[in-house]
């Protein structure tokens, strides 16, 4: 199985008709639509960086997912009485900031931002994510 894939920086640079196609045979939601991405990718670049994968077999589009690494401040969304003492403990603080590679958008992390044709991509995906 000669599995390969492509790594894209901007939705603008993304093979669209390959994209579309696994779209349309996996029945993804509108997060997957180059448009809305657009959009997102657009709003949130300040603070993101933004890859796009599509995996091929044996040339053939069978998944795409888009990737999103940003940094994360633990103490926004813990308890503000912790949040107070991680600001100012310096030891703590350093672990104030993490950063996250989402597998997909990143307001959208609650849903899982991999498609794929069924069975033809599981194998290599589970090779190349781990």
């Amino acid at each position: 199985m000669p599995y390969s894939y492509r790594v894209f920086d901007s939705i603008d640079e993304v093979d669209l008709t390959a994209w579309q196609r696994v779209r349309s045979e996996s029945g993804t939601s509108i997060f997957m639509d180059p448009r809305f991405i657009a959009c997102v990718e657009s709003s949130m670049k300040q603070s993101c960086r933004f890859w796009y994968v599509i995996i091929y077999d044996e040339g053939r589009p069978v998944a795409c997912a888009g990737l999103a690494a940003m940094t994360i401040d633990l103490a926004d969304l813990s308890d503000p009485r912790l949040a107070w003492i991680v600001r100012r403990i310096p030891a703590l603080s350093k672990l104030q900031k993490l950063k996250v590679l989402f597998c997909g958008l990143p307001r959208l992390a609650r849903k899982v931002w991999l498609w794929r044709r069924p069975k033809r991509a599981r194998i290599f995906f589970r090779c190349w994510m781990e």
